[in-house]
């Protein structure tokens, strides 16, 4: 698995314990993991935009589909 697919799994399973906002994900993963906030952004990024993740209210959580 490549680093940015395993990141973007971390995200996913960070998000299924709990909805994070934008920083809280950021700080969490780079503390964890040692990915830079940039690279954790860019991971944010890309399952918003393939509907993964969806931002409410200031917070990101998992869709239902």
């Amino acid at each position: 698995m490549s680093d940015p697919d395993r990141l973007k799994e971390r995200i996913v399973e960070a998000l299924e314990r709990e909805r994070q906002t934008h920083k809280g994900l950021r700080l969490t993963l780079s503390e964890q993991y040692d990915y830079s906030e940039e690279a954790v952004s860019r991971g944010i990024s890309t399952l918003h935009d393939a509907g993964v993740i969806t931002h409410e209210q200031g917070f990101f959580e998992l869709t239902n589909s």
